[in-house]
Formats: structure tokens, sequence, C-alpha cells
């Protein structure tokens, strides 16, 4: 079953942690993360012209960001499909962060400044980084509610969205479309 078909409940489960010891405490070394400078690879790519083409980008690849600070954001994609998770601040079209995470893996984003912020996600095949959207199966959506990461000096957030986690889920989403989505 799909995670849309949840009587628009998106099985999401939101966890927040707190670190203490500062913005660099638990960033450590193995994080999983690309190297700065490291080449992204569109592994999978066929063509544009191939009707079945299947560009991916690694999970966790950011593929815009616009914010800098200490909160993080993890994202477990435990759908069949793709997916690119972007936050806007409450009072903006335009988003601060975008990542990719590929069906059954999770990402992370570390770096993200303190507000609030709408979450919207998008699944489907086939990503065009440069028209920034999935040419295959688009599916579009918005969470009802806004995510609310802050630090100190010697604590940031660490929120974890997990998508597709069924009846397990505590956020809702609504339906979106392709103009609303903020890139």
């Amino acid at each position: 079953m799909g995670w849309f078909n949840l009587r628009r409940f998106l099985g999401v489960v939101l966890h927040r942690q707190l670190f203490r010891g500062g913005p660099g405490a638990h960033h450590g070394q193995g994080s999983g993360r690309r190297r700065r400078g490291a080449p992204v690879h569109d592994r999978g790519f066929r063509s544009a012209s191939h009707p079945n083409a299947n560009r991916q980008l690694g999970s966790g690849t950011v593929v815009k960001k616009n914010t800098s600070g200490a909160n993080v954001l993890k994202v477990e994609n435990k759908q069949s499909t793709d997916v690119v998770v972007s936050l806007a601040p409450a009072n903006s079209t335009a988003a601060v962060l975008m990542m990719y995470v590929r069906a059954g893996q999770t990402g992370t984003a570390k770096g993200i400044h303190d507000g609030s912020y709408n979450v919207f996600v998008t699944s489907g095949s086939d990503w065009d980084t440069g028209a920034r959207s999935f040419t295959r199966d688009c599916e579009y959506r918005r969470f009802t509610d806004t995510i609310d990461l802050t630090s100190t000096s010697r604590q940031y957030t660490v929120e974890t969205l997990t998508l597709g986690a069924g009846s397990d889920g505590n956020a809702f989403v609504t339906p979106s479309d392709s103009g609303s989505f903020p890139t």
C-alpha cells in the first residue's frame, strides 16, 4: 500500500532529539555525508528520450541548501518510491532545503537554521536535476503542521521524519501540486 492511501494520512512519525555539547559535538566523522567537492552521480541514468529512464541521486543528497545553523533533519523513507523533502520557512514559498532520499533508505541534512518550517514531500520516478522534479508517477504533499527547529550554544534539534510508517504515524498531510512545491 502506498503512503498516500491512508485516508490522507502520511504515516509519518516525528521524533525530536536534543543533543548537548554544542553544534559540532554530534557531527563526527563517518556520518555518511558526501565529501565537499566530491562528484554527484545520477546512477541508472539513461537518455532522456528513453521512456523508462530512472535517474536517481544518492540518499541524503542535498538538492538545494540556503540555510546554515546547528539543527539536523533526518528522513527515513520506508516507501517503495524515492522522495524529495523540501523545507520552507513558515512565511515563505521558497525552499531553504531540498533533500533526495531513495526508497527504503535514510538521508540526513545538517546545518539548518532555527525556525518554524513547512514540510513538503514529492515522490516519483526519474529525477530531473535541472527541473528539480520527478518526471513520472509524481505526487505532491504538504504536512498540515510545521516543524520547529531550535538550538542554543549547547544543544540543537534533530528532527526525524519517517515516511511510510503506516498506522503508527502521527502527522497529517494534504495534497499539493507541483506549482506550490517550493524549490
